[in-house]
């Protein structure tokens, strides 16, 4: 009997529940006085990077040590810009000083997380511009190697479904 060729590809998809959420803050203020803006947000910022310090204590090697809230955070440098708007007729207003500092935070106690997060949010100048939920590295490391296995099972499994039709047997080319 001449052999039939038969082309399948497998397919999977395996769901978890996160096991980090990364925290992305933006402390921002404006205003007629670049000095104010400025101190404003480095103020504000400080505030934070204690309140993360706290929640992220540290090994003597300087991983976080296992029951820290956070595992990482960074805080970013202070950007600060100024513009002069226009009124409705065209002429110049009063300039405008902007200043802000970027931080992210690498929660894995979800609970504190929203804990702190309802508390930076009663803050004045502080927004919280996302929350991206993540797994591991070795969760995803051992998904995609589970996933894989699995989509190839189901590549077998269809192959033999085709062959059961036309009544032949699977068995894999090179």
């Amino acid at each position: 009997m001449t052999p039939i060729e038969i082309s399948v590809t497998g397919s999977s998809s395996i769901h978890r529940h996160p096991e980090r959420a990364f925290l992305t803050l933006r402390v921002s203020s404006n205003g007629p006085s670049q000095a104010t803006v400025s101190q404003e947000v480095t103020l504000r910022s400080n505030h934070i990077q204690n309140l993360l310090n706290l929640l992220s204590p540290k090994t003597e090697t300087g991983e976080a040590t296992p029951d820290a809230p956070v595992t990482v955070y960074s805080v970013g440098f202070l950007r600060s810009w100024s513009h002069v708007p226009h009124d409705k007729d065209g002429q110049p207003l009063e300039r405008v000083y902007y200043a802000q500092v970027n931080i992210n935070a690498n929660f894995r106690d979800f609970g504190k997380l929203s804990q702190v997060a309802a508390e930076l949010l009663a803050l004045p100048n502080v927004e919280i511009s996302g929350i991206d939920w993540q797994l591991t590295k070795p969760t995803r490391k051992a998904l995609g190697s589970e996933s894989r296995k699995l989509a190839m099972l189901d590549a077998v499994e269809k192959a033999r479904d085709y062959a059961e039709v036309v009544g032949r047997e699977v068995f894999a080319v090179e």
